[in-house]
């Protein structure tokens, strides 16, 4: 491949990186992934499959089948899973616990890399992400984030787990995530911004991965579980609150508002 910078016959073309987009689940990373599509990111190869819609999902997972299936064998073979990340993640593709996958993830991304926009979408990746970055390293990573409340009660109510458990796998995936992916290739943003102005949300973030936005669809009617207490009234530990005050920074958003405890008013909007 040309190089970019000291070619001067590069094209467009060859400096199209491809993009993973990720974050914890129930954080809009199905939405954000339809809009980055409807902007021209391929999602599938030629013999590629889209994972089905469902109940709780109704616009579709925008996830493709054999990224998906191999990040499932990856935390499989380093004794985890969506719901039990691993203690120590895949390190690298030829990491002795996923050695025998590599071919198989080189074979998804070579199936995605016939377009000249290409990407992928799986939450797992967070967790994942050394793996795919040896393999790609030039992959930039759309991080989505959602108020961690909203999410634990999101899963709470879709996998009847625990609440804290909620809490505690978010807290894995994004210090995971941001642990393992270089600033420079990382942008990320705020499940709440796509309400407030979809369309400049989605122009940032196609301006980061080299895309033209598309008109922006945002189902106000699809969200759910916007909790009205925050972090300190719900008693959150200090470190779910640093690693998203992190990441509302670098959404450019502003920090979560503190405020006085009120233990009958979040048993009433949040663990009831």
């Amino acid at each position: 491949m040309p190089d970019p910078v000291t070619d001067p016959d590069a094209t467009d073309a060859a400096v199209a990186d491809p993009v993973a987009v990720t974050g914890m689940h129930r954080s809009g990373t199905s939405m954000i992934t339809r809009g980055l599509h409807e902007s021209g990111l391929a999602l599938l190869g030629d013999d590629d499959v889209l994972l089905a819609a469902a109940d709780d999902n109704p616009e579709g997972f925008w996830e493709n089948k054999a990224i998906v299936a191999c990040n499932d064998d990856l935390l499989e073979a380093t004794g985890g899973a969506w719901d039990h990340p691993p203690a120590l993640p895949p390190q690298a593709a030829d990491d002795p616990r996923v050695g025998d996958l590599a071919s198989a993830g080189r074979a998804a991304l070579d199936g995605l890399a016939v377009h000249e926009h290409w990407g992928f979408k799986d939450p797992r990746f967070c967790l994942t992400a050394a793996f795919w970055l040896d393999l790609e390293p030039s992959l930039r990573v759309v991080l989505c984030v959602r108020n961690p409340l909203e999410v634990a009660l999101s899963l709470k109510r879709r996998n009847q787990n625990s609440y804290s458990l909620g809490l505690s796998l978010w807290e894995r995936y994004y210090a995971t995530v941001l642990d393992l992916v270089p600033a420079e290739r990382l942008i990320v943003t705020h499940y709440d911004a796509w309400f407030e102005d979809a369309a400049a949300e989605l122009a940032r973030i196609c301006d980061f991965v080299g895309l033209t936005p598309a008109g922006a669809q945002v189902r106000d009617d699809l969200r759910h579980h916007d909790v009205g207490v925050t972090l300190d009234e719900a008693a959150v530990g200090s470190e779910v609150r640093a690693i998203y005050e992190r990441l509302c920074r670098l959404a450019g958003r502003p920090a979560p508002a503190d405020a006085p405890t009120t233990p009958e008013h979040v048993r009433r909007l949040v663990l009831d």
